[in-house]
C-alpha cells in the first residue's frame, strides 16, 4: 500500500511520436492556511540540497517537432500561491512562478501543470518547497515528471500529480481535520506567542500516537487518525502554528544514526528556534515504561543543541538559532547551574499540579550536571523534597522510591512521579 508522503524515485523511459497536454481541474479547494508573512532570516553555514521530493517516476517522451501550443506562462495569468511562505522566500522569480502552478495544481486536485523550462531535479526542489511550505496539503501522493525532448534536445516538462483522496474524499477529510481542531485553535488564539508554541506542542504529543499508517507523514494522519510518524507531527506542528498567527517552517534532514527526519522551526517572540515534537514523545525506552509523559526537551532549542542529534539537509537554508528566552527549562526556572532545593521543588510542584507524572530539569554544563544530579540521587535530597510534597497535600506520592533518568548529552534530569 502507498502511503502519502512516502516518495520513492524510478526513472521510466518512454518514447512517443507527439506528446498532448490536458490540465484539468473542476471545483474549488478548502481554504489554505493564510501564512504570517517570514521576515526571511538570514543564513550562513548551511548548504541546501535536494530533499525528499513528492515524485515518483520521471518519464522521457519524444515529440516529433516542437509542439505549437507550448508557451511559457506569464506571471501575470498565474496566481500567487507561496507569498508569506518561507521556502518560496528562497526562490527566484521563474522558481516562484513555478512553485505557484504546482501549488495551485495540487489545490484544485489538476492532473498535470507546465510547461516548465526547468530540468526535473529542479521541478521536483520546487515541488518539495511547495508541500514544506503547505502542511494543509495532505491528500498528494506522488507527481510525475514528463520530459519532452525535439530532435534529442530538451524541449520542456509537464509535471503531473498523483493523489490519495478524491475531491470528495478530502473534502470530507477536511472537514474531519477542522472538527479536531476548532476548539484548539479557539481556545489558543488571544494568548502569547510562547503560550501558543507551548500548547501546540503538548497538544500533538498528547493526541498522537507514533506509529506507521497509510497517512503517517500527512496531518490527516495526526488529526484525524491520532497516528503518524515524524513527517506528520512536524507538519501539524506547522499546520497549527501558523494558524495561530506564528512563523513556522517544515525543516527536513537527518538524526544522528543516519535515518531520516522532520522538525520545525519556528518565531517566537521575534527569535527562532527548533521544535521536535516528535522526538518529545515518550516512544522511546524508560520515558515510556516509566508514566507514558512527553518531553519538554525539544521545545525551542537553539541550532548548537538540535545538532547534537540532528542534521538538516534539505531546501531551503536554515538560519543560526541562538535564542534561549522561550527555552521551556529558561522560561520556568528549570535550567540550574548548581543544586538548588527550592527550584527542583518549586519543578516537582508543577508537575504534579498540572497532572503531568514527570518533571524535567536541565543545567547549564556538566560542572552544574553533575553538582545536581548528586545532590539529588546520591546525597538523597530527592527523597527530602518527595517528603515535602506529601505534605503539601499530594499523599499519593511514594517518597520512598525515587525513579529518574540522566540524559548526559543535554544534561537533564527526568523525574518520574507516577
Amino acid at each position: 500500500m502507498n502511503r502519502c508522503g512516502i516518495n520513492k524515485f524510478r526513472i521510466l523511459f518512454v518514447a512517443a511520436a507527439a506528446v498532448f497536454l490536458v490540465v484539468s481541474g473542476c471545483g474549488s479547494a478548502p481554504d489554505s492556511v493564510t501564512a504570517p508573512g517570514w521576515d526571511i532570516p538570514e543564513v550562513t553555514g548551511i548548504s541546501s540540497k535536494t530533499s525528499s521530493a513528492p515524485v515518483n517516476e520521471s518519464k522521457l517522451v519524444t515529440a516529433v517537432k516542437k509542439a505549437d501550443w507550448v508557451g511559457a506562462p506569464s506571471r501575470e495569468s498565474v496566481p500567487e500561491k507561496g507569498e508569506g511562505r518561507y521556502a518560496y522566500g528562497f526562490l527566484n522569480g521563474e522558481e516562484r512562478l513555478v512553485y505557484d502552478m504546482i501549488a495551485g495544481a495540487m489545490l484544485e486536485l489538476e492532473a498535470e501543470t507546465g510547461p516548465f523550462y526547468l530540468e526535473s531535479e529542479e521541478v521536483f526542489r520546487i515541488s518539495d518547497c511547495v508541500l514544506a511550505d503547505y502542511p494543509e496539503i495532505f491528500w498528494v501522493e506522488s507527481g510525475i515528471s514528463t520530459t519532452v525532448t525535439v530532435k534529442g534536445e530538451f524541449d520542456h516538462l509537464i509535471y503531473g500529480i498523483e493523489y490519495c483522496f478524491t475531491r470528495e474524499e478530502r473534502d470530507a477529510a477536511a472537514e474531519e481535520i477542522e472538527r479536531a481542531v476548532s476548539g484548539f485553535v479557539a481556545a489558543n488564539s488571544g494568548a502569547g506567542e510562547y503560550e501558543k508554541a507551548l500548547a501546540v506542542y503538548e497538544f500533538i504529543i498528547d493526541g498522537t500516537e507514533y506509529g506507521i499508517s497509510e497517512h503517517d507523514q500527512t496531518i490527516y494522519g495526526v488529526f484525524a487518525e491520532k497516528l503518524a510518524v515524524c513527517g506528520g507531527y512536524a507538519r501539524a506542528t506547522q499546520y497549527l502554528l501558523t494558524r495561530l498567527g506564528l512563523e513556522c517552517a517544515f525543516v527536513t534532514g537527518e538524526i544522528i544514526n543516519g535515518d531520516a527526519h522532520a522538525w520545525n522551526l519556528v518565531k517566537v517572540d521575534g527569535e527562532y528556534y527548533y521544535i521536535d515534537s516528535t522526538w518529545g514523545d515518550p516512544v522511546f525506552g524508560e520515558q515510556e515504561a516509566a508514566g507514558n509523559e512527553l518531553s519538554h526537551m525539544y521545545f525551542c532549542i537553539t541550532t548548537g543543541e538540535i545538532e547534537k542529534t540532528h542534521m538538516a539537509g534539505g531546501t531551503p537554508p536554515l538560519p543560526q538559532c541562538t535564542a534561549t528566552a522561550a527555552n521551556y527549562f529558561v522560561r520556568n526556572g528549570r535550567m540550574l547551574d548548581s543544586y538548588s532545593p527550592n527550584a527542583v521543588l518549586a519543578a516537582l510542584y508543577d508537575s504534579m499540579a498540572s497532572g503531568r507524572s514527570l518533571a524535567e530539569l536541565r543545567c547549564t554544563g556538566a560542572e552544574a550536571y553533575l553538582s545536581v544530579s548528586s545532590a539529588l540521587f546520591e546525597g538523597g535530597e530527592i527523597y527530602k523534597l518527595f517528603e515535602a510534597l506529601k505534605n503539601s497535600g499530594f499523599d499519593d506520592l511514594d517518597s520512598g522510591r525515587a525513579l529518574y533518568s540522566l540524559d548526559d548529552t543535554n544534561y537533564l534530569i527526568k523525574i518520574y512521579l507516577g
